[in-house]
C-alpha cells in the first residue's frame, strides 16, 4: 500500500518540531553563555538589569525610602548612558552568580538624598614625581665657605 498524505505532513511537523527544540536549546545555552561574561562583556540593557537589581539589594540593607532607591536606579541610567561603570574595576561584579557585590565608588549625600561616584583610584599621578630629579651644577650652587683650620 501507499502511504496517505497525512503521514508525511506528520513526519515534516515532527521534523519541524526537533528543529525547533534544538535552537530553542542553543538559544538557551547563549543566554546561558552571556550572563556568565564578565562586566565590561555584558550588553547595556543587561547591565541596566543588574544595576537595578543591585540598586533594589543596597536600598533594603541601608534601608532607604523607596524615593531614594528609584533615584538610585534613575543614577546608574545616567551612568552608562554617560560612559560611567564601564570598567571591571568600576563594579565589582561575581560571574558565576551573575549579580553586583558593590560599587566602590558609590556614595550617598544624605543632606541632599543624591548619589554620586567618587574617585576612588589614585589615577592621576603628579608628573613631578615622574620627572627625573633636578641637577644643581657646580657653577649655580651657592659657593659653600669652609671654616679655617
Amino acid at each position: 500500500m501507499l502511504p496517505s498524505g497525512n503521514t508525511t505532513t506528520s513526519t515534516a511537523t515532527y521534523t519541524n518540531a526537533v528543529n525547533m527544540n534544538a535552537i530553542d536549546e542553543l538559544l538557551e545555552t547563549e543566554k546561558q553563555k552571556n550572563k556568565c561574561d564578565s562586566w565590561n562583556k555584558l550588553d547595556k540593557t543587561v547591565k541596566t538589569q543588574k544595576l537595578h537589581a543591585f540598586a533594589e539589594k543596597y536600598g533594603k540593607e541601608h534601608n532607604y525610602p523607596a524615593k531614594d532607591v528609584k533615584s538610585l536606579k534613575a543614577f546608574f541610567v545616567s551612568c552608562l548612558e554617560k560612559a560611567k561603570l564601564q570598567k571591571t574595576k568600576d563594579v565589582v561584579y561575581d560571574k558565576d552568580s551573575g549579580e553586583i557585590t558593590s560599587i566602590p565608588a558609590l556614595f550617598f549625600n544624605s543632606m541632599n538624598h543624591t548619589f554620586t561616584l567618587k574617585i576612588v583610584d589614585s589615577k592621576r599621578v603628579s608628573t613631578l614625581k615622574s620627572l627625573t630629579p633636578k641637577r644643581v651644577s657646580e657653577k649655580n650652587q651657592a659657593p659653600v665657605s669652609q671654616p679655617e683650620i
